[in-house]
């Protein structure tokens, strides 16, 4: 009897826990509304030191109240102080005279029974005679991939010191929406720095390296009722403090560095053992990775030295190692010298169908210090004839098979030994069978391009991967032509090259320099085969200095 009397008491407070509507009723998706607020909003002369706001259900208080905003922000956050259906802000500083201040209740304020968030509510009051009714309107999109950013601060400062954003929060601030759009209400009338940055931590400060930014590149002055500013870009600034982040020892005399930043200059010195032969190490200015080849016999410990250079930044490390115990590729378990690999990997790319005009590539897993030429044969037709037409690059990690017969189809075959890397190891036998797409394989791409950027600007074709197939430098309107295209799916973009390197060059805070603008070609590419495929593109825009 004890036992029924528990069971049905427990199903009774499951039951009334459970967050369910009615019987017959519809689930509720309203949030809780404001049914009254003292001091009313949009107040002015407001002496009170607390905001009481009633609402018409009874709410919660998410997150301590963290999603609550108040611009201009205060030096310490208010106490929030839930009863029922009302919520109490008390305030424990003096908000500063004449100040107009609005508080967006965030998505903090919930009602109780479904989790119904207020969203964006605006809460405003002035501590002086007269409310400040500017507005500023704007949008954030990447800079690099122009795809429009949510959840970014746009913050408004009255100064404009290059330290401003790290030290000191902003006068006004607001969050763009899910298209990227922002607005920011009650401005007083004056010239403001303006930036938008991801802000990571929630502190409204531009303090972590990896929190990308956009500024305005001069004071924008703010006087009339609506203010619509330009796009801001946002991009990833190459700044921070150097760190080294990762080493690691690899299987056989691999070592990999990875660095916070990516670097000007590396260099590295071999401490211990004192004999040996040369270090090989694969760096190219802009890397933040650096894979260090260590050839020789196993030794105790290994000890370098190296030295890494960003800006005016710079560090040496001393890196110690203990190569007869090596780590694992792709895991962290330890594992002996005598499991690991003992061939040489070979690659071929792109692909052993390519078009005449693609050059094929050879990618080893580690730097080759030996090539037996007579392992190496060409098979085109009747003809077989030892291959000489490898070109290597300057880290022997890879070579390109050159003097193929244009258009012919044949094989390059690399017999068992033909390449022996830098500790001894072989590669297993390797056949590349070339062949070659016919001519109506292939698609063909005319794009009319008029009203271009003033300056140089780069024209990229993108496949669906992300991958650049196609790059050209135009310096006016004109017509570019692209055949022997794949079949598949493109999208084209068009890059301001201010700077004249036929890349894209980031921005920089510290020199206001701004990230080079994209434009992208509003409809998707679809090539096919044996077709030609014409599109005009009007880009709109002017050379930003």
């Amino acid at each position: 009897m004890k036992k029924t009397v528990l069971w049905f008491v427990c199903s009774v407070l499951v039951a009334c826990a459970s967050r369910v509507p009615p019987n017959g009723g519809q689930v509720d998706k309203a949030p809780p509304e404001i049914l009254n607020a003292e001091p009313a909003n949009f107040s002015k002369n407001m002496l009170s030191d607390r905001i009481t706001l009633t609402f018409n259900e009874f709410i919660e208080l998410k997150d301590g109240g963290s999603g609550i905003f108040i611009s201009p922000p205060l030096t310490t956050n208010p106490e929030y102080i839930l009863k029922g259906k009302t919520l109490q802000i008390r305030f424990k500083e003096k908000p500063d005279t004449n100040t107009t201040y609005t508080m967006v209740i965030g998505k903090s304020v919930t009602d109780l029974t479904e989790g119904n968030a207020l969203v964006d509510f605006p809460y405003v009051f002035s501590t002086g005679a007269i409310l400040d009714t500017l507005k500023v309107s704007g949008s954030v999109k990447d800079a690099f991939t122009r795809a429009p950013l949510k959840e970014t601060v746009v913050a408004m400062y009255t100064s404009s010191a290059d330290s401003i954003p790290q030290v000191q929060l902003p006068r006004y601030f607001a969050r763009c929406d899910e298209s990227g759009n922002f607005t920011l209400r009650n401005v007083k009338a004056g010239a403001y720095r303006i930036l938008a940055f991801s802000d990571q931590n929630n502190d409204l400060k531009l303090t972590l390296p990896e929190e990308k930014l956009a500024f305005s590149s001069d004071l924008i002055r703010i006087d009339s009722a609506q203010t619509n500013l330009p796009e801001f870009n946002l991009f990833a600034e190459k700044n921070g403090k150097l760190k080294l982040l990762r080493k690691a020892f690899e299987a056989p005399g691999k070592v990999k560095i990875k660095y916070s930043i990516a670097l000007d200059s590396f260099n590295v010195q071999r401490i211990k053992p004192t004999e040996g032969k040369a270090l090989q190490f694969q760096f190219k200015t802009g890397q933040d990775s650096i894979g260090l080849w260590v050839p020789g016999e196993a030794v105790d410990s290994l000890i370098l030295v190296t030295r890494a250079v960003f800006k005016e930044q710079s560090r040496t490390d001393t890196l110690v190692f203990s190569p007869k115990r090596v780590l694992k590729a792709g895991g962290g378990r330890m594992r002996s010298k005598g499991s690991v690999d003992t061939t040489l990997v070979v690659k071929v790319e792109p692909g052993l169908k390519v078009r005449a005009r693609d050059t094929l590539k050879l990618r080893f897993s580690a730097p080759v210090s030996r090539v037996e030429a007579a392992r190496t044969w060409a098979i085109f037709g009747a003809d077989s004839l030892p291959y000489q037409g490898l070109v290597w690059s300057s880290d022997s990690m890879s070579a390109e098979l050159r003097q193929l017969p244009a258009g012919k189809a044949g094989t390059v075959r690399f017999l068992k030994g033909a390449f022996t890397d830098l500790f001894g190891r072989s590669n297993d036998s390797l056949a590349v069978s070339v062949s070659y797409y016919l001519p109506e394989d292939l698609g063909k791409l005319i794009f009319n391009v008029s009203t271009l950027p003033d300056g140089p600007c780069v024209f990229e074709l993108v496949d669906k991967s992300g991958v650049v197939k196609e790059r050209k430098s135009i310096n006016g309107p004109g017509t570019l032509i692209f055949e022997g295209l794949l079949p598949g799916q493109y999208s084209a973009r068009l890059i301001e090259d201010r700077d004249s390197n036929g890349l894209w060059t980031n921005g920089d805070w510290k020199l206001r320099r701004q990230p080079e603008r994209i434009f992208l070609f509003g409809k998707e590419l679809n090539m096919r085969a044996d077709w030609d495929l014409e599109q005009e593109w009007k880009v709109i825009g002017t050379m930003r200095k």
